[in-house]
């Protein structure tokens, strides 16, 4: 009699045991089949370029020369804003303007350098038209069929990465050389390649900000009821001469 209840309680225990991985297994499906497959907000699948020798970490020999043959004349407008709050992120809008020389290999993406853009990028327009992206390492690919010979134009919404802006409560500076621009903002970070920029930083009232390019104008928002931009100044800055990315700068 016992020896049958212990073989009853051994078949129960598997029976219980296999039950539960059968739910650890749906489960795992379920989340799999529940994940997001991109939106306007997120990066989508636009080809298979993961193998691409020229797009690894950081910015490769390969990718610069291609760049260098490709990417001319380029334009950075940057505008941030510096929430009164440290604990709230850097939003920003970066347009870069270049223009594009189609070499033989005409599909590859016009590739911009930004670390951790899948939770940081928003949104891109490419010549006024919302654009897909995709994502590899840390680079965002611009499809080619959203791009012309000729001038172009790239607009992207972002949070600004800490990372290379020394950030604390009261005070931020920029630190982005060697090759630390992309750690912070979307941009082509190589030096052979360089690029103008003009500056337009939001920041509180009762600080001092100083960047690239003489100051033009200084206002004060009227905060349009958002916690954000109540309080602030915002700054325009000249547009500079063209300059490596690593020394683009501004400080607060």
């Amino acid at each position: 009699m016992q020896q049958k209840r212990r073989r009853s309680t051994t078949g129960q225990s598997r029976s219980v045991l296999f039950l539960r991985a059968l739910v650890f297994l749906l489960g795992i499906a379920t989340l799999a089949n529940c994940a997001p497959t991109g939106s306007e907000h997120s990066p989508q699948e636009l080809g298979d370029f993961n193998d691409d020798p020229r797009l690894q970490r950081g910015v490769s020999w390969q990718l610069s020369e291609h760049r260098k043959q490709t990417l001319s004349a380029l334009e950075y407008d940057f505008s941030l804003v510096i929430p009164n709050e440290r604990a709230l992120p850097i939003t920003g809008e970066a347009t870069l303007r270049f223009r594009l020389t189609l070499n033989s290999d005409e599909d590859f993406p016009v590739v911009i350098d930004f670390v951790d853009a899948a939770s940081r990028l928003d949104s891109i327009t490419v010549n006024g038209k919302p654009s897909e992206w995709s994502l590899v390492e840390d680079h965002v690919l611009i499809p080619a069929a959203m791009l012309q010979e000729g001038d172009n134009s790239v607009t992207l919404i972002f949070e600004a990465g800490d990372a290379a802006l020394n950030r604390s409560t009261d005070f931020l500076y920029t630190l982005f050389v060697p090759d630390r621009a992309h750690f912070s903002l979307p941009l082509i970070d190589q030096p052979n390649l360089k690029g103008s920029v003009a500056w337009t930083i939001s920041a509180p009232h009762n600080w001092q900000v100083v960047a690239n390019g003489s100051e033009l104008s200084v206002d004060t928002a009227q905060g349009n009821g958002s916690n954000q931009l109540q309080n602030q100044s915002v700054r325009i800055f000249a547009r500079t001469e063209p300059l490596p990315t690593y020394l683009f700068a501004f400080a607060a």
